[in-house]
């Protein structure tokens, strides 16, 4: 996210850049979600906590990946100015 927000605010990435410092960004979303869900879990398991708090921890979870995607889509997205 932030190559490609660095990228996006100085203006000096053209449209190819944004786009692979976005694809790159939405793997490391992927990757971020797929090494912390496991832990996640294990610590509601320990904690014992009660399944609406479960639910909550877990609701922001998705909700923070879902805008770290969404902020990566937004930067791949963005059409390219014209030289």
């Amino acid at each position: 996210m932030i190559f490609a927000t660095i990228a996006e605010n100085i203006g000096r990435a053209g449209p190819h850049a944004r786009r692979a410092l976005a694809i790159l960004d939405l793997g490391c979303v992927a990757g971020f979600g797929l090494i912390c869900f496991e832990p996640l879990i294990l610590l509601i398991y320990l904690f014992g906590l009660s399944t609406p708090w479960a639910a909550a921890l877990v609701g922001l979870f998705v909700a923070l990946l879902t805008l770290l995607a969404w902020l990566a889509l937004r930067a791949f997205l963005k059409p390219g100015k014209a030289p």
